[in-house]
């Protein structure tokens, strides 16, 4: 018994993350849609000639989220004065930044379009240059649709509590059993279709 109510809590528990997320998403979306969006990034930027960083990204912009991973080099060997402008470039954009919306965004306008499914996208780029070697994988999506995707689950389980207490206490108003619908108006103190308990069954 004990271990079916941790169960419980715990699947609780992950459905109020995933509301919390869907609430997040559809608040995003309106915002990105009507207005300016949003861009995170974190990045390690080590110093030497030869430094190898990685980081990662999430903007959303024009109802869209975009989720950018990324490993690179800096080679300040052959061009210093490039591979320092690019130690900068990752330096200033670290931390939440407002961003300007575009519609569609504008990684949705020159990425590969071969990699799009739907409404989702998937992309993988190689940048070479002789400061810079940068590898970054992307995924992006409506962000609406990630509110849908994670708000199936909680908002149904939460409709379905709703109608099983609301079916519960019309049974017990009418005198029926609250788990079955047997009539209790004789056996009052026990079911007798399926043993189940009334006072136990009683809302508090």
């Amino acid at each position: 018994m004990r271990r079916k109510r941790v169960i419980r809590v715990v699947l609780w528990g992950v459905k109020g993350v995933l509301l919390a997320v869907c609430l997040g998403a559809l608040t995003l979306w309106l915002l990105s849609s009507i207005g300016d969006g949003l861009t995170f990034t974190r990045a390690s930027v080590p110093d030497g000639e030869v430094a190898p960083f990685r980081g990662i990204r999430a903007e959303c912009a024009a109802g869209r989220v975009l989720i950018e991973w990324y490993t690179g080099e800096i080679d300040s060997r052959h061009d210093p004065r490039q591979a320092e402008m690019w130690r900068a470039h990752l330096r200033l954009n670290q931390g939440w930044r407002r961003a300007e919306s575009f519609s569609p965004p504008f990684w949705w306008l020159f990425e590969d379009e071969r990699s799009r499914f739907g409404g989702f996208a998937r992309y993988a780029t190689v940048t070479r240059s002789r400061a810079l070697r940068l590898t970054s994988r992307d995924v992006n999506a409506p962000l609406w649709a990630v509110a849908l995707i994670t708000g199936f689950w909680p908002v149904s389980s939460m409709w379905l509590a709703v109608r099983r207490r609301l079916r519960t206490d019309r049974r017990l108003v009418a005198g029926q059993c609250p788990v079955c619908g047997y009539d209790l108006r004789a056996t009052p103190e026990r079911c007798p279709e399926c043993s189940t308990v009334p006072a136990a069954e009683t809302p508090a």
